[in-house]
């Protein structure tokens, strides 16, 4: 599935394409042992993902302490009572279009299925981050004393910065990117 392949045009992606850098493996040994020390140390530990972060790589949903700023491909919502199924497969629109599916949680007392719409949750360059999702983000951004990003070059604002507030609060940074990111990590 190519993320970036199913969103609309738009002029400011930020830089696309860059080469990736991969350490030595002694390198990388030192590194994840460090982050380990970091890990070990820390008593609140946010992580920053990327669009090619997923369920599918064999993260575990943890939903009730999961923001999702840009929204998950294997997730609709019902527009009616915004009911989410999590999917085994790619739901397969974006931009917050309908997928063709719909709701089948059931109302109060038995009645009839919801029946709303179901839509993707991956936005678009124009749409807005979801308001619970992003306090949630900042909160836990400024609570952590180690923010760690995978897989996010950090170019897109505001979720790009987010990792600074733990920074800037006296915590630490780390940042795991095969490309170059625009914030220096620990």
């Amino acid at each position: 599935v190519n993320y970036a392949a199913g969103l609309s045009p738009y002029a400011d992606k930020g830089k696309c394409g860059l080469p990736e850098i991969f350490d030595p493996p002694e390198e990388l040994e030192r590194k994840v042992w460090e982050l380990a020390r970091l890990v070990w140390q820390s008593s609140s530990v946010v992580f920053h993902t990327g669009a090619g972060i997923s369920t599918a790589s064999g993260i575990p949903d943890f939903r009730d302490k999961l923001a999702e700023l840009h929204g998950n491909m294997f997730v609709e919502e019902c527009a009616k009572c915004k009911t989410q199924y999590v999917r085994d497969t790619v739901v397969g629109t974006m931009g917050l279009k309908a997928t063709g599916r719909l709701c089948t949680v059931a109302k109060a007392r038995g009645l009839r299925a919801c029946r709303g719409e179901l839509r993707d949750t991956i936005l678009d360059w124009e749409d807005s981050l979801p308001d619970r999702d992003l306090a949630l983000a900042d909160e836990a951004s400024r609570n952590a004393d180690l923010s760690i990003t995978l897989g996010t070059s950090l170019q897109i604002r505001p979720s790009g910065n987010l990792p600074l507030a733990t920074k800037r609060r006296g915590g630490r940074l780390v940042i795991v990117n095969l490309q170059p990111t625009k914030h220096v990590g620990v």
